[in-house]
C-alpha cells in the first residue's frame, strides 16, 4: 500500500494541531480582561523563590515606565506601559492611559502578572503570562543602568534562553524603562 504525500501532510497537520492544543495553558480573564492562569504552577520562575534583598537595583516603591519613541499609538492614546516590582519576586506589567495611572496603579487586576529574579551577574530575568498561542508564559531579560532598566527587544526564547546569544542577536536593541517615584503607590500583596 502506497501512502501518498497528501495523506502524510494531513496526518502531520493533525498531529501538529493536537500538539499545539496540548501546549496551551488554561486561563481566565479578570474583569479588566487580563489573563490569569488557572493553575499556579505554570511559572518556572516561581520555583526559584527569589526575595529582593538589595533595593539598589530594583526599587519596589517606584514604577518603571517605558521610554519608547517608536510607539505611535502611545502618543495618540496618551498611554504608558510600566512595570511594578514586589520584594517577593513577583511583578506586574501594565498599560494605562496617563490620566488613569494614579487611579489604577494599585489595582493589580489590570496588569499582566509574572515572576522575576536577578542573577549573580545582575541580569534581570522576567517571566509573565500572556494570551500568546492560546495561553503561555513568555520571558524577557534586562540589565540595570543608573537606576533604570534596559530590557532586550528580542525574547530569550529566540536565543534558546542563552544570555550571551541574546546579547549577540539583540545588539543594542534594548528599551529603557525609567524609574519613577510615585507618591500614591500603596504596599499591596500580589495574589498570584
Amino acid at each position: 500500500m502506497v501512502i501518498t504525500n497528501k495523506i502524510k501532510l494531513i496526518v502531520l497537520s493533525i498531529f501538529l494541531t493536537l500538539l499545539c492544543v496540548a501546549c496551551e495553558i488554561q486561563y481566565y480573564e479578570t474583569k479588566y480582561t487580563k489573563p490569569r492562569p488557572i493553575k499556579e504552577n505554570v511559572f518556572s520562575y516561581a520555583k526559584k523563590k527569589f526575595y529582593l534583598q538589595d533595593t539598589l537595583l530594583i526599587d519596589t516603591m517606584s514604577i518603571y515606565i517605558l521610554i519608547d519613541t517608536t510607539c505611535i499609538d502611545c502618543a495618540k492614546e496618551k498611554s504608558v506601559s510600566f512595570f511594578r516590582f514586589f520584594a517577593n519576586g513577583k511583578y506586574v506589567a501594565m498599560y494605562e492611559k496617563i490620566m488613569d495611572i494614579d487611579e489604577n496603579i494599585n489595582n493589580l487586576e489590570k496588569g499582566f502578572i509574572g515572576y522575576y529574579y536577578i542573577t549573580k551577574k545582575n541580569v534581570l530575568k522576567m517571566q509573565y503570562f500572556s494570551w500568546t498561542n492560546g495561553g503561555q508564559t513568555r520571558t524577557e531579560f534586562g540589565l540595570f543602568d543608573n537606576g533604570d532598566l534596559l530590557v532586550y527587544d528580542q525574547h530569550p526564547e529566540f536565543a534558546l534562553g542563552n544570555q550571551k546569544l541574546l546579547e549577540w542577536m539583540a545588539g543594542d536593541t534594548k528599551k529603557r524603562w525609567k524609574k519613577v517615584k510615585v507618591s500614591n503607590l500603596k504596599p499591596v500583596i500580589p495574589n498570584w
